[in-house]
């Protein structure tokens, strides 16, 4: 059955005029490194085809040249050719991005392409985004952008004049100051409303 399935594969991917690669490295519980590949296609149609191209395991080092090495053995047992590939898909792990040693550095320089795309993957761009920032940056030019409107007559006047004209949800923008500090997610949610 696993051999209908891969013969099912490469069926599909044989008509792909363009393809992407996702890579994610992870240890499972027995501590073994196991390198997942996606690929996502289109062919002439324009069908999509988005499927798991491969899991390696990484029994001794899992280093850009490992990775690479994977790869190149997965996309070359599909028959892809590698002038299709449009970009790479992968963490920020360090055999990952490196400049000089990491998996996409590698690439480039095989593929002889610096300028193939390598995208931050869409689940490690949450967490990034869920690490601590400095909200007072974005509150900072938030606040002083509100203060302004409100603290000049003829501005404040103008702006609702203006929110009446785009007929906007809100008629008026609330006044921040630090003394009412619950007011600061008010004034957010106005500024940036929420869908």
């Amino acid at each position: 059955m696993s051999g209908n399935l891969y013969d099912q594969l490469v069926a599909k991917i044989s008509n792909i005029l363009a393809f992407s690669i996702a890579l994610d490295e992870s240890t499972d519980i027995s501590s073994t490194a196991q390198l997942v590949i996606f690929v996502r296609g289109v062919d002439e149609n324009f069908n999509v085809v988005e499927e798991l191209l491969a899991m390696i395991s990484m029994k001794d080092t899992a280093t850009g040249q490992d990775i690479l090495d994977g790869v190149e053995m997965a996309i070359e047992n599909v028959g892809l050719d590698w002038k299709k590939l449009e970009s790479v898909t992968t963490d920020g792990a360090p055999a990952m991005r490196g400049r000089i040693k990491g998996f996409l550095a590698l690439l480039r320089k095989k593929l002889n392409r610096p300028d193939l795309p390598g995208i931050h993957c869409f689940p490690h761009q949450e967490n990034l985004i869920a690490k601590p920032f400095a909200f007072k940056d974005v509150m900072d030019v938030v606040v002083k952008t509100v203060n302004y409107i409100r603290s000049h007559g003829l501005n404040h006047r103008q702006f609702k004049e203006l929110l009446r004209d785009l007929e906007e949800e809100f008629s008026d923008i609330p006044y921040h100051t630090e003394v009412r500090f619950l007011s600061k997610g008010k004034v957010c949610h106005r500024f940036f409303p929420s869908p």
